[in-house]
């Protein structure tokens, strides 16, 4: 029998469960591969697998940086969640939750001129 998400992840105010789905969304939106979007954030591939799944947690830094290229309320949401858990308002980081700010289209292009698309 596999235990539960909530029995695996050892975290208990509930960071790594909520934010995992958004990770996945937004990475998924911008057609990238695990080991491209891992690039992006400077982390290992299987570090950003443990974040979707919700095996672990993605700094403040990180989640800031997930905030700034989500789109979507769904992408949003959770992450914001997440920060405001943490004492740290969507505000304060003069970021608007209703207005995206897109991830820069060169960093995607140098990835897929890499092939790491």
């Amino acid at each position: 029998m596999t235990a539960s998400i909530s029995e695996q992840c050892p975290f208990q105010d509930g960071d790594a469960r909520r934010a995992g789905p958004a990770i996945r969304a937004i990475r998924n939106r911008l057609r990238l591969t695990q080991v491209a979007f891992s690039k992006m954030l400077s982390v290992q591939q299987n570090t950003l697998s443990q974040f979707e799944t919700g095996h672990s947690r993605p700094s403040t830094e990180r989640l800031i940086r997930l905030l700034r290229m989500a789109v979507t309320d769904g992408e949003r949401a959770p992450i914001v969640a997440v920060l405001e858990q943490r004492g740290i308002l969507a505000s304060d980081l003069a970021i608007s939750t209703s207005t995206p700010l897109l991830l820069h289209e060169t960093s995607i292009q140098q990835l897929q001129e890499q092939g790491n698309v």
